[in-house]
């Protein structure tokens, strides 16, 4: 694999290991799909994108094999709302770029299709019908001040908190110019989605 070009701006990527994965029935980010666990497949296309990265996850020894940086939340029990915060405090770059860790099929030019705007706060694509994807966007970290209050108040939606904060949207028509199907937003959230859906290629 050639090495890919530095981004324009600096920015750490991180994926989101928490949740309970009810639905799922067990840790679907280590389920297998053709043979690799789900997060590993996810950070293979970061690590080729990212010099800076991080994992978080309350739960740290399921995921040394992949021998990225670990964090856990600081707000316990808060969901992925918790998860950003953690990650924003964490890092050194001033910017984030997170997946969840049940998206195997994510490309990376459609990543850094998402790194190229300018960030005043939150980068996040809107799909069709308006529907909002948070994990997979960019936070800047001027947004950590605002967060940490929201989730001092209890806040635990995460759609709720960026609608408030003024986000820049990247549409799905020209998400579409890199990622025609849209297929990096496929998520698996039941054991019949790995049989349903067979992995792109980055």
């Amino acid at each position: 694999m050639s090495p890919s070009p530095p981004l324009a701006r600096p920015m750490a990527g991180v994926i989101l290991a928490g949740g309970q994965s009810r639905r799922f029935g067990s840790n679907k980010a280590l389920a297998q799909l053709n043979g690799r666990p789900l997060i590993e497949i996810s950070a293979e296309v970061m690590a080729a994108i990212f010099p800076e990265r991080l994992l978080i996850t309350n739960d740290p020894a399921a995921y040394e094999f992949l021998g990225w940086p670990m964090a856990g939340d600081i707000f316990t029990d808060a969901g992925p709302l918790a998860g950003i915060h953690a990650a924003l405090s964490q890092v050194a770059a001033e910017e984030i770029m997170v997946v969840a860790c049940d998206m195997p099929f994510i490309k990376g030019n459609l990543i850094r299709l998402i790194c190229q705007p300018a960030n005043k706060g939150i980068v996040i694509p809107r799909l069709d019908q308006g529907l909002l994807e948070p994990l997979m966007a960019r936070y800047h970290k001027k947004i950590l001040p605002p967060l940490t209050a929201a989730l001092d108040a209890g806040e635990r939606r995460l759609h709720t908190f960026i609608k408030g904060q003024n986000p820049t949207y990247i549409e799905a028509r020209e998400l579409r110019t890199v990622d025609p199907s849209l297929a990096s937003f496929r998520n698996i959230n039941h054991r019949h989605d790995l049989r349903a859906h067979h992995a792109d290629q980055p």
